[in-house]
């Protein structure tokens, strides 16, 4: 049993339900334990229950005894929760309706749900709004075209940056760039991307069970040896990805415990967990690895988009470093926060080979986002604001109060807008003097910044 003492929304979407799964999938994935749990939200007393001689830790109350009903419940999938849970996650998981259950405690019939899914942090689309980030751009570009074109060696960028400084946008504008680069050279490609989320940390390769999916879509099998024959003379192309991973099992020689894991975990082709033994993590990183590099061999590129790579576990380091240091035809691109607690999980001697050697043979290529100019940021406010015209003067104090970092700034224009509509003051063109907005501008500034630094 495990609690959360004064329990909000933010904790139970961003903690609780997402360390409950975590659990649940750990000790199936891990373990080959099978495990059911009931979640509930409540009043509880806690603390020792019973005499001098003997007594006990104690968490008491219905909403602990609805918590058992729940995880004893032959209806049971893994995991069920109250309404009172359902309804505080707001639209950010998915439910399924079950039917209610009687339980101790509770005069009537007691709803149930399912969570069958939630809204993870999602690849965002490219930002219309996108400003400066000129150099970044021009380098990235450029080693796309050499991974494309020429030397065709591994290029690894690493965009570091604090919270609101533009890395998320900037890993999303690049992306951008790395398509059309690939489809005006004629030289299609293959791009993984994914958000790394802080709840599985713990759960090794979980980045890559999304972006090897994503890969066997992806390729383009009429220029891979034995695919004829593999598949035969009549077919052009595999069924669906299914096809695919076992035609590039068969390819390298991938042993049975690993095709049924990652079958399972991976590619989820089967409903049931085969109860045989899970492979070594070493073991299932060395045949992904075999795997991926047998594609980097037949595809012009293949591009590794990560953000929020502090949230990364070392496995997946693991796999990224192999690929790096031994295959061809590669970008990776990563985006982290450069807070002290962010550290990244990757091994010493990788770390210590890409800040030496492999920056020094131009194949790494750390990026430290700064704040915006003032240039930079009056371009940013031209689009922001769009057809309200506003004075230099209020743009200078933005851009002195939040620094030039863009996402206080966007924030700031934001309230500008708002200052607009609630005082109705936008007719045609409209400018703003810095004395009349000063103190709501500057009052909503520092607030941004207190709770800005609060978050770090």
């Amino acid at each position: 049993m495990f609690f959360v003492i004064n329990p909000c929304r933010k904790r139970i979407t961003s903690r609780a339900l997402p360390a409950t799964r975590v659990i649940h999938q750990s000790l199936l994935n891990e373990l080959n334990v099978e495990s059911r749990i009931g979640v509930t939200y409540g009043d509880v007393y806690c603390g020792v229950v019973g005499g001098y001689h003997r007594h006990e830790y104690a968490v008491l109350g219905p909403s602990v005894n609805l918590a058992a009903r729940l995880m004893a419940s032959p209806h049971n999938p893994g995991i069920l929760v109250d309404e009172k849970v359902r309804l505080e996650t707001g639209n950010q998981f998915i439910f399924n309706s079950l039917e209610p259950v009687k339980a101790k405690g509770y005069s009537e019939l007691v709803k149930i749900f399912e969570p069958i899914g939630f809204d993870e942090r999602q690849w965002k689309n490219v930002d219309p709004y996108f400003t400066g980030r000129k150099e970044e751009l021009e380098s990235i570009i450029k080693a796309t075209k050499d991974v494309l074109l020429y030397d065709h060696v591994p290029k690894f960028f690493l965009i570091s940056g604090d919270a609101l400084s533009g890395k998320s946008s900037l890993l999303v504008q690049s992306f951008h760039h790395i398509r059309t680069v690939s489809s005006w050279c004629h030289r299609p490609s293959i791009l993984l991307r994914y958000v790394n989320n802080e709840e599985y940390l713990k759960v090794p390769l979980h980045p890559f069970r999304s972006c090897f999916c994503d890969l066997l879509t992806g390729l383009h099998l009429e220029t891979y040896e034995n695919y004829r024959i593999f598949f035969g003379d009549g077919n052009k192309s595999a069924g669906n990805i299914s096809d695919i991973f076992g035609f590039l099992c068969h390819t390298i020689g991938a042993p049975q415990d690993f095709i049924s894991f990652i079958e399972n975990n991976f590619l989820t082709f089967h409903e049931e967990y085969p109860y045989g033994a899970i492979p070594e993590w070493k073991k299932i990183v060395k045949f992904l690895v075999q795997i991926i590099m047998h594609c980097m061999e037949h595809e012009n590129m293949i591009v590794i988009a990560l953000d929020d790579v502090q949230n990364m576990d070392k496995f997946s380091w693991d796999l990224i470093q192999k690929l790096f240091e031994f295959g061809s035809n590669l970008l990776v691109i990563c985006a982290r926060k450069t807070l002290a607690t962010s550290k990244l999980h990757m091994r010493e001697n990788f770390w210590e080979n890409l800040q030496s050697k492999h920056k020094t043979d131009f194949r790494y290529f750390p990026i430290t986002l700064k704040p915006l100019e003032q240039s930079e940021l009056r371009s940013l406010s031209s689009k922001y604001l769009d057809e309200i015209e506003v004075g230099n003067d209020l743009i200078d104090s933005v851009f002195e109060l939040s620094t030039g970092v863009p996402g206080l700034a966007l924030n700031a224009m934001d309230n500008i807008k708002k200052i607009i509509k609630e005082e109705g003051t936008r007719r045609g063109s409209v400018s703003f003097s810095i004395f009349t907005t000063f103190i709501p501008l500057s009052l909503f500034l520092y607030n941004s910044l207190f709770l800005y630094h609060g978050t770090r």
